[in-house]
């Protein structure tokens, strides 16, 4: 990769690969010779460190996610007392925390509007509530590799009716992916959106129905005999699942 090529780092989030800050996620402020200019927080409230730009990588969603969630936790820890922090670490990871949930939130809020009108969708996410910040991340990841995702909260507007617009987003899509988890087994209107659509594949023999498992539960007998993206597995794991039953 020749330096032009690094310049898209510039303004990004970016994921550290390797060294002292690996598995940090920080604000890249510019480039100096061989190096990125990284700040692990806001432009203004911390320092910054050189870091070679071999050792970097744009920041995915999933990236984020994981850092967030791997903050929260030693935050959590620490106020519990199972591992201490000293104060400047404190500091440090709630600067990061603010600017990887800044970032985060930038991303979901275009991602959800990105889509033009005119584009069909392909792809239903049936879920349970319970389940919706897991599901977040699908979408996410779906949208960014250029595929149409009907998803409730961007689909449904205040006043519409709920039943048609679910309706409508199922009969437009090719693929239903179910999210297999204790809640969604449980959730009527979960069974009545695959069911929907489970009803065409028989008919037609395609496969319309994907189902992923998030979580440990006893799944459907009509879906039992399916291969699910096991997302329990890994994320990742699970996420190639569902692209390759898709493509």
């Amino acid at each position: 990769m020749n330096d032009d090529e690094y310049d898209e780092y510039t303004d990004e989030a970016v994921f550290i690969t390797k060294g002292h800050h690996k598995g940090h996620i920080g604000y890249c402020d510019g480039l100096e010779g061989r190096k990125a200019i990284i700040h692990f927080g806001h432009l203004f409230l911390t320092g910054y460190f050189a870091i070679p730009l071999t050792s970097i990588r744009i920041a995915s969603m999933n990236d984020l996610m994981e850092r967030l969630s791997d903050i929260q936790n030693k935050l959590m820890r620490h106020k519990y007392r199972t591992e201490l922090l000293d104060e400047e670490e404190q500091i440090d990871l709630l600067h990061e925390l603010y600017f990887i949930f800044t970032k985060a939130s930038d991303r979901h809020f275009f991602e959800a509007f990105k889509q033009s009108p005119d584009r069909p969708k392909k792809i239903f996410l049936s879920h349970a509530s319970p389940d919706k910040g897991y599901v977040r991340r699908v979408y996410n990841d779906l949208i960014n590799r250029g595929y149409g995702v009907w998803l409730d909260e961007y689909e449904i507007k205040a006043g519409e009716s709920i039943p048609s617009k679910i309706q409508q987003g199922i009969t437009e899509c090719e693929h239903v992916i179910v999210f297999l988890s204790k809640n969604s087994v449980k959730s009527s209107w979960v069974e009545t959106e695959w069911m929907a659509k489970f009803h065409k594949e028989i008919a037609s023999g395609k496969n319309a129905v994907i189902t992923a498992l998030i979580q440990e539960c006893e799944i459907p007998l009509l879906l039992q005999n399916k291969k699910y993206a096991n997302f329990v597995e890994g994320y990742n794991d699970g996420l190639l699942d569902i692209l390759r039953a898709i493509e």
